[in-house]
């Protein structure tokens, strides 16, 4: 089962990479465009990594919360209690 999370965990986060990486132009840092300096491309790249994180916590929560609901109608199917560890 954790194998499964994890796998899961890792296709959230390449497809979120990927993502940004097929929304970006491509730009490299020692010819920025307009008035854009090294540090402004920086902080813009860091704060896009930022978001993409808080929304991939957020796939995680929703994750959790249906494996959760998943695990409870297994159980009821099966009659069998099961504890977590946390």
């Amino acid at each position: 089962m954790s194998k499964i999370i994890s796998l899961i965990l890792l296709l959230l986060f390449v497809g979120n990479v990927l993502s940004y990486m097929k929304n970006k132009p491509v730009q490299h840092l020692s010819d920025p465009i307009g008035n854009e300096t090294k540090e402004e491309n920086l902080q813009t790249n860091w704060e896009h990594i930022v978001e993409l994180l808080n929304r991939l916590k957020l796939s995680l929560q929703v994750l959790e919360m249906k494996l959760v609901k998943l695990n409870k109608q297994y159980t009821s199917m099966n009659g069998t209690v099961t504890t977590t560890n946390r």
